[in-house]
């Protein structure tokens, strides 16, 4: 059985999502092509290997590095394994179809343009206590931040999600 893996360039400090029968000879490939140490950080076996290195590939793909291989992201290690586990629970589901057009890699696909991609610096205290609670709610600690924000905008707003008027 073809297992999704998380490995971990050293060098870049960024995180590769993929599939294989051996994880560990792939890096070991890869540790030889590309010059720099790369370890098998998270393995896991999957029926649906392919289904779910796709789906994770497009939770995380804000986050992909554009001048290297598609399946290289600027993330933790941690949210790495948050977006394979939400990708598993996803294909899991007998009602799940995937988020692309049929025929369409999600690679090929841009992301919104409505959507913006911050910084946001955390005390590491906070990030702990807010990475325990997405990972209760098995979210990703980005997406559970996204929630969180979007609940107090729709407070402060008219409840569909627009920002209150400023005075």
């Amino acid at each position: 059985m073809r297992r999704v893996y998380v490995m971990r360039r050293s060098d870049l400090d960024c995180v590769k999502i993929g599939i294989a029968f051996k994880p560990d000879v792939r890096a070991a490939t890869l540790s030889k092509e590309l010059g720099a140490s790369v370890e098998v950080v998270h393995t896991e076996p999957h029926a649906s290997a392919a289904l779910v290195e796709r789906m994770a590939h497009w939770i995380l793909r804000e986050h992909r590095i554009k001048r290297h291989r598609t399946d290289w992201f600027w993330v933790s290690i941690e949210t790495a394994k948050g977006a394979i586990r939400d990708a598993s629970l996803a294909v899991q589901n007998p009602n799940w179809t995937p988020p692309w057009p049929t025929g369409r890699m999600p690679s090929e696909i841009e992301s919104p343009k409505t959507s913006a991609h911050i910084g946001l610096r955390i005390e590491a205290d906070l990030k702990a206590s807010l990475q325990e609670l997405a990972d209760a709610e098995q979210r990703t600690l980005s997406n559970y931040i996204y929630n969180i924000l979007r609940g107090l905008v729709r407070e402060a707003g008219d409840g569909e999600g627009h920002s209150a008027p400023t005075p």
